[in-house]
């Protein structure tokens, strides 16, 4: 079966949470050959229940998929101050209970902190990390949806250098699985070493441990701004798309989902949804090659 091809939608695209936005929003993601969507629930999204399910009604009215990414900003599931740690864990249980009833495919996770100081050397927040993901766990297999970590900028602990220590407790885990973000991590090569490399040589690179647990990925591309800073979640173009078709053929059966993450266009402009036509239907032509 072929990986589907989701868009990661915000609220952005719902203009007012009316039916009728959400609606032509819908309309416009099957017109662009799109599969469904990866739903971020952040900023008033996740306040506004009855808009989550009106998407998912017309969704599933449509045949799409759903999976759904859980809140991030202001969240710091990873913090060894245990006060913020409580807080952020506290949301994103309610979260996962209330949107349960949806039945996405997946949630989608950042087990992050803004501490600066914090990996292999300094095992405080890796500790908070598993403390948080273990309650998570419990709560996901009571809903029956599986959980993805994806890998993230340069926040610990959701880098390639600190998730491997997250999930060696978790390795006989079956709802665990890594949401695999290459220009993420890219970035943050960049950032710390000043210089970039190839996405492909970057995801062979990774431990196995990550690249065994991979089961998503996101699609997008970059632009080197200065100073080691990077603008990510633009959209790819040929070049870039031939690097994750040699990606996809790398992890192989592992994708079970692909999900398109650009907003702007190499300019920085936003972009429609329907530009992204191209990419879906690369995106797929490739995948049935392969499978």
């Amino acid at each position: 079966m072929r990986a589907p091809i989701l868009y990661s939608a915000w609220y952005r695209n719902f203009a007012s949470f009316s039916s009728e936005s959400i609606r032509n929003f819908i309309s416009k993601l099957k017109d662009t050959h799109f599969d469904g969507i990866e739903l971020s629930i952040d900023y008033p999204l996740y306040f506004k229940v009855s808009a989550q399910e009106l998407v998912t009604h017309y969704l599933k009215h449509e045949g799409l998929y759903l999976s759904i990414h859980l809140p991030w900003r202001d969240l710091e599931l990873a913090s060894p101050v245990e006060e913020i740690r409580k807080a952020s864990l506290n949301v994103v249980l309610k979260c996962i209970n209330e949107l349960s009833k949806l039945e996405p495919r997946y949630f989608i996770l950042h087990l992050t902190t803004e501490q600066d100081f914090c990996g292999y050397m300094n095992k405080d927040c890796i500790k908070s990390a598993k403390e948080s993901l273990s309650e998570i766990i419990k709560q996901c297999e009571d809903v029956s949806i599986p959980l993805l970590i994806e890998t993230t900028h340069d926040k610990c602990c959701s880098n390639e250098d600190t998730l491997p220590y997250i999930l060696a407790d978790f390795k006989d885990e079956p709802y665990i699985g890594v949401c695999l973000d290459p220009i993420h991590l890219l970035s943050r090569r960049i950032k710390m070493w000043g210089s970039g490399e190839d996405i492909v040589e970057l995801v062979k690179s990774l431990p196995p441990i990550i690249i065994d647990r991979v089961e998503a990925l996101h699609v997008h591309n970059y632009r080197r701004l200065s100073y080691g800073l990077t603008y990510v979640h633009l959209i790819p173009d040929d070049d870039v798309l031939k690097d994750f078709m040699e990606i996809i053929r790398y992890l192989g059966n592992r994708v079970k989902i692909i999900t398109i993450e650009v907003y702007k266009d190499l300019s920085g402009k936003d972009i429609d949804i329907n530009q992204l036509r191209h990419v879906v239907m690369t995106l797929k032509e490739g995948v049935a090659g392969h499978t």
